[in-house]
């Protein structure tokens, strides 16, 4: 208890009341759990978002897909950070994969109306997904003993690794799922994206409402 107090001090976080090892693996457990839908939907995006601006724009503005995403990400990396240090993390994650739950919206709202500046806002929005599963990496070692601090961030790695992986295999269903809604094959991804982002908010946001003291960023 007296480690795991100090690693609290550490990164300026205190271990929650009735927290200890079950507490750590629900919290820790709920991250694999935010990392492998974050994952999931960042790859099932991304492997047809270049082929979706190329539709619209041509060959030559192909790489502005993902160009757009990774700016998105590196933009909403500091506000994000403020917001976790301010607020804990039990905002700043729902936040950003709320942010990119409306950046699927937005691709697929530009993908139907054959818009190619919404389709991009959509796709920069998208990419705060990024962002926020980076974050939660390092939320994985808040209040953890100094030990077992890499194991467990490796533990959330793993998970986003399966969850990207397993995203583009999705892409064919998505397709079919997007045709059958009158959309283009290739915004269906999307849809999985969107439901995986808003899943990912809900775990995490539920699960650090219950350890609420064990949600701050690091110092």
């Amino acid at each position: 208890m007296t480690e795991d107090v100090e690693a609290g001090r550490a990164t300026g976080t205190t271990p929650a009341t009735g927290g200890g090892p079950v507490g750590e693996g629900r919290r820790v457990g709920s991250l694999v759990a935010t990392n492998l839908l974050g994952g999931v939907g960042v790859a099932s995006g991304i492997a047809v978002g270049s082929l979706l601006v190329e539709q619209l724009a041509g060959t030559g503005a192909a790489g502005l897909g993902q160009a757009v995403g990774v700016l998105g990400a590196a933009v909403a990396a500091v506000p994000l950070a403020r917001l976790a240090a301010r607020r804990g993390r039990r905002w700043s994650l729902p936040v950003g994969y709320g942010v990119a739950c409306v950046g699927t919206a937005g691709v697929l709202a530009g993908a139907a109306t054959s818009s190619l500046l919404l389709l991009v806002a959509g796709l920069a929005l998208f990419g705060v997904a990024q962002a926020a599963g980076l974050q939660s990496r390092y939320a994985a070692a808040d209040g953890v003993p100094a030990r077992r601090r890499g194991r467990t961030i490796a533990v959330v790695v793993w998970a986003t690794t399966v969850g990207s992986v397993a995203g583009p295999n999705l892409a064919p269903a998505g397709g079919r799922l997007g045709e059958a809604l009158g959309l283009p094959a290739l915004a269906g991804p999307y849809l999985f994206s969107g439901a995986a982002f808003a899943l990912a908010a809900l775990v995490v946001a539920v699960a650090y409402r219950a350890r609420p003291d064990a949600v701050h960023a690091l110092g």
